[in-house]
């Protein structure tokens, strides 16, 4: 039920570590993994079913 939240918040975990190694900030992931896991839209979690 959950799928497209759960691509946004593995794909953010991957950033996150990126950034991390390269010594950055994941500030600004963070705040857009949540943005887009907000807009995820029932018609897309319909799909998922």
């Amino acid at each position: 039920r959950y799928l497209a939240e759960r691509k946004i918040m593995l794909q953010c975990w991957a950033d996150m570590l990126d950034a991390w190694v390269k010594g950055e900030s994941a500030k600004e992931l963070i705040a857009d993994a949540k943005r887009r896991a907000a807009e995820v839209h029932d018609d897309e979690l319909d799909a998922d079913l």
